[in-house]
């Protein structure tokens, strides 16, 4: 069962890894503002909502410019 895990952690790792810098050098999570298990865990779920939060705004920004691409890729057909 062992290298099962260490066979999903492998392949997954890259993205994880890359979310937890991201968190630890963008956001702040390196260290705790304050102290306690409690507010850490207020300050991660922060960070993390921030997070999302950004990852809407560029989904939502960027959509309508996919749409719009996917129109002009298509070829005009014209009914015979």
């Amino acid at each position: 069962m062992e290298q099962d895990d260490q066979a999903i952690y492998t392949r997954h790792r890259w993205r994880v890894e890359g979310t937890h810098g991201t968190a630890k050098t963008l956001h702040g999570l390196a260290g705790a503002i304050r102290r306690g298990l409690e507010n850490m865990k207020i300050q991660a779920l922060l960070t993390a909502t921030a997070m999302n939060l950004k990852k809407l705004a560029v989904a939502v920004l960027l959509f309508p410019c996919s749409i719009l691409q996917r129109r002009e890729a298509r070829p005009i057909t014209v009914p015979a």
